[in-house]
């Protein structure tokens, strides 16, 4: 294995199997599946589409009616991530499950310290 490489064989910082982030100028962009009206706010796990694509599970209890929903996610995201909710911006999918949001200032360290606790399934979905 290449010592630019993580134990799965993944660059850091590149999305892949297992990361719904990557770096952009300014940040981190996440992609995010939300489902809205859950009976409980929480990240993860991590899942991965039929295209391949990873994407993190967001529930939150916010209904997806005039954008609080999203403002939900930006929420929970700025609290899971300890940063402020001015460094969590909605990029595209405002009326869609799926969502990708810049996180300014964030990087893919932390992110990819943050994998392990958000790629397993909660006992209480």
């Amino acid at each position: 294995m290449a010592a630019d490489t993580t134990p799965t064989g993944e660059q850091p910082g590149v999305a892949g199997p297992t990361r719904p982030w990557r770096r952009v100028a300014g940040g981190c962009e996440l992609a995010v599946r939300v489902i809205p009206g859950a009976r409980l706010d929480r990240v993860g796990p991590i899942v991965v589409d039929a295209a391949g694509t990873a994407w993190l599970g967001v529930r939150v209890r916010a209904p997806a009616d005039q954008g609080r929903a999203n403002d939900a996610v930006r929420r929970l995201l700025a609290d899971a991530l300890q940063i402020p909710l001015t460094r969590v911006a909605l990029r595209a999918g405002a009326t869609d499950r799926r969502k990708r949001f810049l996180l300014g200032e964030v990087d893919t360290e932390r992110l990819d310290a943050l994998l392990p606790s958000w790629s397993t399934t909660p006992d209480n979905p």
